[in-house]
């Protein structure tokens, strides 16, 4: 696999830690809301449920970039990879 492509690869886990961090926040939010509105509404209860496995997933995945990004970076140089934006 070319360096590049093993950025992307890297990249593609920051970008999937933001997404689920962001959809964890906004499914805590409208989970709440419904709670807030029917406490007794057996989906806002089982949707509350959904943030408290993105929310860490997302976490996790964004460790887990920045720990294989500092291997890479340390392996192959700072900028590995990397493609210059066509001017």
């Amino acid at each position: 696999m070319s360096l590049k492509q093993q950025r992307l690869q890297i990249e593609a886990k920051r970008s999937t830690g933001v997404l689920f961090c962001v959809l964890g926040a906004i499914m805590a939010a409208v989970s709440l809301w419904v709670l807030l509105g029917d406490p007794q509404n057996i989906g806002g209860w089982l949707s509350a449920v959904t943030p408290l496995i993105l929310i860490p997933l997302g976490v996790f995945n964004l460790v887990t970039y920045r720990r294989e990004l500092a291997a890479f970076e340390a392996e192959h140089g700072e900028d590995a990879g990397r493609q210059d934006p066509v001017a």
